[in-house]
């Protein structure tokens, strides 16, 4: 619906117009605006659940491609990254573009014999479940850490799986929480403090 939004919408920021992709929509002298901070609310959970992330050393997999994805790209692309691979169910080479420096589409299926070298794993599909992905997570890299955007305040099948395989995990309900602190000032006109106290007590996983 992210990428629906975008077509509707005529007064548009410069993220969500490179993005192409509106998850927030906003109200302003009487017209609507469209914008995205899901790539802002990304960057700071993954800085949030890893302190010391070197991007120029991330060799990235994503699986899937709809606009939270796009926003996660757009968001490496404002860092300095080694590599990324963008799993898809589609033909890959319906995405591939001469823009997309270092920047691979393969086939979901395929993702078993590519995956070795991903040290970061994120799932942007609404299935958080690797049996219906045909991911195996063995065949990932031991020191890989494992990222679910889903806004989960438990442990989804994705992350339950990662778990279990003793891989490093990070959970999407901290990007939900950070999303929102530009949306707040687009919709209420303040930007609210997140400090740990609020982070502990929304992200309390059950």
């Amino acid at each position: 619906f992210k990428e629906r939004v975008l077509k509707i919408i005529k007064h548009k920021s410069k993220h969500a117009k490179e993005i192409k992709a509106v998850n927030c929509v906003y109200k302003k002298r009487n017209k609507l605006y469209g914008t995205n901070t899901d790539w802002y609310g990304f960057k700071k959970a993954l800085c949030y659940q890893n302190k010391n992330i070197k991007y120029k050393k991330c060799n990235i997999g994503i699986l899937g491609y709809g606009g939270a994805a796009k926003a996660l790209v757009y968001c490496f692309k404002k860092t300095k990254y080694k590599k990324i691979t963008i799993f898809v169910r589609k033909n890959p080479n319906n995405y591939k573009t001469k823009k997309n420096k270092n920047i691979y589409f393969e086939k979901i299926k395929s993702f078993n014999k590519k995956s070795k070298d991903i040290n970061l794993l994120i799932n942007t599909t609404a299935t958080s479940s690797p049996k219906k992905l045909n991911i195996n997570f063995n065949k990932l890299n031991k020191k890989c850490v494992v990222f679910d955007i889903n806004y989960k305040k438990h442990n989804t099948p994705f992350i339950k799986e990662a778990l279990n395989l003793n891989f490093r995990v990070n959970y999407g309900i901290y990007m939900l929480i950070f999303q929102a602190v530009p949306t707040f000032r687009h919709w209420f006109g303040f930007v609210p403090k997140v400090d740990k106290g609020l982070v502990d007590r929304c992200t309390k996983i059950k």
